[in-house]
């Protein structure tokens, strides 16, 4: 049986399994005026260095059994193909100076792709009380780091039985850390967004870069009432936040110069795209629960992910136009 005769073949069987009545109303498809994307780099600069795709691999992993492991994988395939990283919580980091070599990545990545630490803002806050703010600079040029992702997560930390109290208002830390940091700043919520007055004074303190953590992606506050067993029926706060949408939406509004991360919930080619779309701010694609899942199969697989993931943003780019 010749080969074109077997995928006709398919088609015929397949039909009947392929019938599809849902239609997603933000776009439109036009068909007559695109072309299949291919994989050449686009270099753009993103919070001032060099990227060649709009895909970030954010923060997720530090200072665990496996954060190694997963690092160096993330750090090369980001290597391989121009990407940006977020490093996990270098909170054990600033702890146990020994751990460095699970956090010492940029040969891997090569000097141009941007690198950042990633630490919370109540560890911040903490460094500010006594004094030691400088930790964070020596961090900064032992790791060849661009700057520091501040972690957003009150209601983590209050559901956490381990978390850390916030006392003092996040936005007055990071506007003392911006005093002292000599790298590039971004600002992160770790998964429930940030309403419309937080981002204002984010972009009237001129922060660099804003990661977007919207609400739809993994919720923290729920993960952490399943870590402690709390009763399903006793959740509280787990429908807090803001998507992802909204945040983009309350940005283009504010005319803001901020460098944006879109994430939270972007596992799909076509949300990616649509969001991305509609951002008028300079703006990447992020993703940690994904990228980690595919990391656990094998460097290749990841490094394949993202590749079909890029082509598939790129053929929704080329064939597709949002309904405004």
């Amino acid at each position: 049986m010749s080969e074109i005769t077997s995928r006709k073949d398919d088609h015929i069987d397949l039909a009947i399994a392929s019938q599809h009545n849902f239609r997603d109303d933000r776009f439109e498809y036009e068909p007559m005026y695109g072309v299949h994307p291919d994989f050449k780099p686009d270099p753009f600069i993103f919070l001032g260095k060099k990227m060649n795709y709009p895909f970030w691999i954010s923060s997720m992993t530090g200072g665990g059994s496996d954060s190694k492991k997963y690092n160096e994988i993330f750090a090369s395939v980001c290597g391989d193909l121009g990407l940006g990283m977020g490093l996990g919580s270098c909170r054990a980091l600033m702890e146990d100076q020994s751990l460095i070599k699970d956090f010492d990545l940029r040969s891997l990545l090569g000097p141009e792709a941007p690198f950042f630490m990633n630490l919370g803002i109540a560890q911040i806050a903490e460094l500010i009380s006594n004094g030691e703010l400088n930790k964070l600079n020596d961090v900064l040029g032992a790791l060849q780091a661009d700057g520091l992702i501040v972690h957003i997560n009150p209601l983590q930390e209050f559901f956490q039985p381990e978390g850390d109290l916030i006392v003092e208002r996040p936005i007055d830390i990071v506007e003392k850390l911006k005093m002292k940091f000599l790298g590039t700043i971004v600002v992160k919520e770790i998964g429930q967004g940030m309403g419309s007055r937080s981002l204002k004074a984010l972009s009237d303190l001129e922060i660099d870069g804003l990661e977007l953590a919207g609400f739809g992606g993994t919720n923290f506050t729920k993960l952490e009432q399943i870590r402690t067993k709390s009763p399903e029926n006793e959740f509280e706060f787990q429908s807090v936040g803001e998507p992802a949408i909204e945040m983009i939406r309350c940005l283009n509004e504010l005319k803001s110069s901020m460098d944006i991360i879109i994430s939270g919930g972007m596992n799909d080619p076509l949300e990616a795209y649509y969001h991305q779309s509609l951002c008028n701010n300079n703006s990447v694609i992020g993703q940690a629960h994904k990228v980690l899942e595919m990391a656990q199969l094998g460097r290749e697989n990841l490094k394949t992910y993202i590749t079909r993931f890029v082509l598939k943003m790129r053929l929704a780019q080329n064939y597709l136009t949002i309904k405004h």
